[in-house]
């Protein structure tokens, strides 16, 4: 994954590099494609997401590593 910040904790752009049709890669597509797909799980990762950026409104680390168990469970649920 590499970032581009403007100054500090000020993302504008991150990319991320997987090997292309590799699990990784499939797991981006299927998870993109739910979030199109299902008001009901873009309502279940916002909530998340929104809960982790109230309580680690600084700490980018902590909000990554909190989306991980939504997105897993998300992904699963998408098979």
């Amino acid at each position: 994954m590499f970032v581009l910040e403007s100054r500090p904790w000020h993302r504008v752009a991150h990319l991320h590099v997987v090997d292309h049709e590799g699990d990784q890669w499939r797991n981006y597509l299927r998870f993109r494609d739910l979030l199109r797909r299902s008001p009901q799980a873009r309502a279940r990762y916002e909530a998340v997401k929104l809960r982790l950026a109230e309580q680690s409104p600084v700490d980018r680390r902590a909000y990554t590593s909190g989306k991980t168990e939504i997105v897993t469970s998300l992904i699963r649920e998408a098979l």
